[in-house]
């Protein structure tokens, strides 16, 4: 195999060497021979290690370099046209130390020659790491929704200028959310550039202190009545999550047997246009003993 322009000399490869090989060595050298780190009679080998790689990393360009040089690669006069600079600066903002600093959030970037010879260089960039919040709000507030304040502070990119912000963001809770849920506020996290911003994810929890307990949408409500109360019948008062007070009435003659579940339609949570109910569960506390009176009495009327 030839080496007609002494590309692979250039990198210090063989010419079967494999593409991974060849990035390494172009990665190692430009990182040597950059002026920035070295001096001014350096820039000539950069640019001719950074010529080399435009033909030797395209695995097109490479094939037609190896069949007969640089003859069926056409650059236009005026030389290749990205901007070395270009390159050293994502290696150096792209390596660990001591090579380079950190951007975070960036994967990787790459590049290639295009049909026309013409180098494209683009970034896969992998999106920034989401900022985590946690927001706890009441039962009551989940059953209503809400608007929760939450401070957040994020990193911005300017260049190669990372600074610090901070904002006051307010979350809006959509009504019958449930523990443990997550919100994603797309775009509003750290930014990479303009192009590429993380997100915000903000998990719920929800406290409650109220009676009522939440089972999906259902909101329940358990009742303790004494065997009086099943049989002769009792009224009391059960407060809701949005401060109404409804009045709970059995003197109808209904029997409460234990374990009996009072369902009332449509009042449980409210979620994307369902509803759930609410449900009473009545549990019935027998007495231990009866005295000879309480049984002749029940005798008398049962």
């Amino acid at each position: 195999m030839s080496d007609p322009q002494g590309y692979y000399a250039t990198l210090e490869v063989e010419p079967g060497a494999s593409g991974d090989a060849i990035k390494k060595a172009y990665r190692r050298l430009s990182l040597l021979t950059h002026p920035d780190r070295t001096n001014e009679d350096t820039k000539a080998k950069f640019q001719a290690i950074s010529e080399a790689y435009n033909v030797l990393g395209d695995e097109e360009n490479r094939k037609l370099y190896d069949r007969g040089g640089s003859g069926g690669i056409h650059f236009p006069a005026d030389g290749i046209p990205v901007n070395p600079q270009d390159i050293f600066d994502f290696f150096r903002n792209n390596m660990p130390p001591p090579f380079g600093g950190e951007v975070p959030g960036m994967q990787t970037q790459f590049f290639h020659m295009d049909g026309n010879g013409k180098m494209n260089f683009h970034e896969a960039m992998q999106r920034p790491t989401p900022i985590i919040k946690t927001i706890n709000i009441t039962l009551a507030q989940a059953f209503t929704g809400c608007k929760v304040p939450v401070e957040i502070e994020r990193w911005v990119c300017e260049g190669s200028i990372k600074q610090k912000e901070s904002e006051t963001i307010y979350v809006s809770v959509p009504e019958g959310i449930d523990e443990n849920e997550i919100i994603v506020l797309r775009d509003k996290g750290n930014v990479l550039s303009e192009t590429n911003k993380g997100h915000i994810k903000i998990f719920i929890k929800v406290s409650n202190n109220t009676d009522l307990v939440r089972r999906g949408l259902d909101l329940v409500y358990q009742k303790v009545i004494t065997l009086k109360e099943a049989l002769c019948g009792f009224t009391f008062d059960l407060d809701y999550l949005d401060e109404r007070i409804f009045k709970v009435d059995n003197h109808n003659g209904n029997v409460i047997s234990p374990g009996y579940k009072k369902v009332i339609q449509g009042l449980g949570m409210k979620r994307d246009g369902h509803k759930g109910n609410l449900i009473i569960e009545f549990t019935v506390t027998f007495p231990e003993r009866l005295t000879k009176e309480q049984i002749s009495s029940i005798e008398q009327h049962l």
